[in-house]
C-alpha cells in the first residue's frame, strides 16, 4: 500500500488459484524472507541474493564454465549476432499498409543466395565471428504457418538454397541457425491440432495474437509428441544448421490450461517450455530464447533481448499498457544478478549509441537486415554504410570489449538520465554518456569509429 508520496508498507500473500475451476498443484512450498540490511545498497543486495539463488539453488553455472563445456557457447562469446530477414506474408498486426495488394502477397526481402553473399561481404571486412538466425526460412515466411515449418519457403530459395546458404556460412567460419517458434499455432497450418493448444476457462483454444500467419493460438508444450519436438529439431540439424539454437517468443507469460485431457497449472506450463529448451540444448549444444523470465535464463545461454531490466524493460517501453504506468523507476537488478551467467544483446545495430550500450552493459552486439525493404518499413537494408558499420561494431564490441560478457557486474549506476556507470569483477569500469557521446573505459576515452553513426 502506498500513500502516494513515496511512503507505504508491503505485505506477503499467495494465491494458489484465480478461479475455482483452476487446477492446484499438489506440492510443498517454501517461502524465504530475507531482510535488507539498512547499511547496504538495496538494489545490489537484492540482485546478489537473486544471483545466489540462481547459482546455488537452481544450479546455473557461469558462461566461462559453459564455454568450457560447449563449443557453441565458446563461439557465441566471440561472435556478433545477425538476424537474416528472408520474407513474410502480408497479414497480421505487423502489416499495416498493404498498398492495395491481396492478402496472399509474399514479401521476399532476401533470398538464401543473397544472404550468403551478404555474409561474404562481412567476412571480407574482417568480421571473423558471426552467428546468424534466418527469419522467414519456414513455410510462408516469418511467423507464417507455425507449427508447420516445412517445406522450406520456396520463394526465398527452398531447401536446396537453404542448404547452400548454410554451407557457405560454414565455409566462412560462421554459425548459421534459424529463428524457430514453438509457441504459435495457426489454423491454416497442416499440423494444426487443438489438442496441442492451451484452452481457456470456457473450453476454447487460447488466442494469443494476430501475426503474419493470421490468428495465433498458444501451445501447451507438454501435449507436444516427441516427433514435434526432438524429431523436428533433429530434422533441422540434418539440413546443416550449426550453433546455438533459437526459440523465439517461447518464455511467454504462464497460463492455466483447461483442456479436458492436458489440463495443468502454470507450473506445468513453465516445465513444458523449459523441457523444449533443454531438448534443443541437448541436440544443438546450446540454446537461446526471447524474454528475460527467470526459467528462460536458467535453461538458456542467451536471452535475445537487452536485459538491464529483464522483462520489465519490455513492459516499461509499452507506453500503452496499464502495467507500464505502475513502473516509477526501473533499476538494473537483472543485470547485477545475472550478468556473466547468461548472454544478452544490444540490438540497435551499427550506431555509436548502441556500441556504447554494448560495452557498458557487457552485451552481445546484434543487428538484423535484408537486401529489399518491406513497404511498411521495419527491416534494415544492408547497404555499404551498414556493412562498414557492422564491421566497426564487431571490432569494438566483440573483439575489443567482448570479454565483459562473461564478467559478473559488481556495480551499476543509472541515476543520471542518459548516463550508465558500470563496474565488473575483473576491475573494468565503464561510463557511457548518451548526452555527450562519450564512452570511457578505465579512465580512457574510447574514440567513436567513423563508420558508426
Amino acid at each position: 500500500m502506498t500513500d502516494g508520496h513515496g511512503a507505504g508498507h508491503t505485505g506477503f500473500a499467495m494465491c494458489l488459484r484465480q478461479l475455482w475451476a483452476d487446477p492446484v498443484e499438489q506440492a510443498e512450498r517454501e517461502l524465504h524472507f530475507t531482510p535488507i540490511p539498512e547499511e547496504t545498497d538495496p538494489v545490489i543486495f537484492v540482485a546478489k541474493r537473486l544471483r545466489k539463488h540462481v547459482m546455488q539453488d537452481l544450479k546455473k553455472i557461469t558462461l566461462k564454465e559453459r564455454a568450457a563445456q560447449s563449443p557453441e557457447v565458446a563461439y557465441q562469446l566471440r561472435a556478433m549476432t545477425i538476424k537474416l530477414f528472408h520474407g513474410m506474408q502480408n497479414r497480421g498486426a505487423c502489416i499495416y499498409d498493404n498498398k492495395g495488394l491481396p492478402e496472399s502477397h509474399f514479401w521476399n526481402t532476401m533470398t538464401f543466395a543473397e544472404a550468403g553473399e551478404a555474409m561474404g561481404r562481412l567476412r571480407r571486412l574482417g568480421v571473423e565471428g558471426l552467428y546468424t538466425q534466418s527469419v522467414g526460412w519456414n513455410a510462408r515466411g516469418h511467423d507464417g504457418l507455425y507449427p508447420t515449418r516445412f517445406p522450406v519457403e520456396e520463394r526465398v530459395g527452398g531447401e536446396a538454397g537453404f542448404r547452400d546458404m548454410l554451407k557457405a556460412g560454414a565455409e566462412l567460419g560462421y554459425h548459421c541457425t534459424v529463428h524457430d517458434n514453438f509457441q504459435m499455432n495457426i489454423p491454416d497450418a497442416p499440423d494444426w491440432n487443438t489438442d496441442h493448444l492451451i484452452h481457456d476457462v470456457h473450453g476454447e483454444p487460447l488466442v494469443r495474437g494476430w501475426w503474419a500467419g493470421g490468428t495465433e493460438y498458444a501451445t501447451w508444450p507438454a501435449a507436444l509428441p516427441a516427433e514435434k519436438v526432438g524429431g523436428h529439431l533433429r530434422k533441422l540439424k540434418e539440413l546443416g544448421i550449426k550453433g546455438m539454437f533459437y526459440c523465439d517468443y517461447w518464455m511467454a507469460p504462464l497460463e492455466v490450461n483447461y483442456h479436458p485431457k492436458h489440463k495443468g497449472t502454470r507450473t506445468a506450463h513453465n516445465a513444458g517450455m523449459v523441457a523444449v529448451l533443454e531438448e534443443a540444448r541437448k541436440i544443438f549444444g546450446s540454446v537461446a530464447t526471447e524474454f528475460g523470465t527467470l526459467p528462460g535464463v536458467v535453461a538458456c545461454d542467451t536471452i535475445a533481448c537487452h536485459l538491464p531490466y529483464g522483462f520489465l524493460g519490455a513492459v516499461r517501453n509499452q507506453t500503452g499498457w496499464a502495467s507500464s504506468k505502475l513502473v516509477d523507476e526501473a533499476v538494473p537488478i537483472w543485470a547485477l544478478a545475472l550478468h556473466g551467467l547468461v548472454m544478452h544483446q544490444a540490438s540497435g545495430g551499427p550506431t555509436w549509441h548502441n556500441a556504447m550500450d554494448a560495452v557498458a552493459w557487457g552485451a552481445v552486439a546484434r543487428d538484423e537486415f535484408a537486401v529489399r525493404s518491406l513497404p511498411m518499413g521495419g527491416v534494415h537494408l544492408l547497404d555499404e554504410r551498414r556493412t562498414a558499420g557492422l564491421a566497426a561494431l564487431y571490432e569494438l564490441c566483440t573483439k575489443r570489449f567482448g570479454y565483459l560478457i562473461t564478467e559478473e557486474m559488481t556495480a551499476c549506476d543509472t541515476s543520471t538520465s542518459g548516463v550508465v556507470r558500470t563496474s565488473f569483477a575483473d576491475g573494468t569500469h565503464v561510463v557511457a554518456n548518451r548526452h555527450t557521446g562519450e564512452l570511457v573505459v578505465n579512465g580512457k576515452r574510447i574514440e567513436r569509429p567513423a563508420a558508426l553513426a
